[in-house]
């Protein structure tokens, strides 16, 4: 199997790009989890993206502001995670020092 990685998605009132976001997701076999923590309070978990064993929800009552709701999924996520800030993203391996630089900008 190939580099796994745990997706995260932040939301704040853009729940209606939701289902898009998560079926393109859920088609990377390299997507083992997508974490998607709910800024604005108006998801549930029965919301019904996906259909369970990828998606999970992490609801705050409050915005906690972009940065910490990304810490927030980070410490939840499995294998790879992907940290993105204000359009860089970097990949690191948890329990690792060394960054892995993405293919991307």
């Amino acid at each position: 199997m190939g580099m796994t990685v745990s997706a995260v998605i932040v939301n704040y009132h853009t729940a209606s790009f939701l289902p898009g976001a998560v079926k393109e997701l859920s088609g990377n076999p390299n997507v083992q989890q997508i974490l998607i923590v709910d800024n604005s309070g108006e998801l549930s978990s029965g919301s019904g993206l996906g259909d369970g064993s990828l998606v999970e929800i992490i609801p705050n009552e409050v915005n906690r502001g972009f940065g910490a709701a990304v810490n927030q999924a980070v410490a939840m996520a499995g294998g790879f995670s992907q940290k993105a800030s204000r359009g860089r993203v970097s990949i690191t391996r948890k329990k690792m020092n060394r960054p892995y630089k993405s293919a991307g900008k």
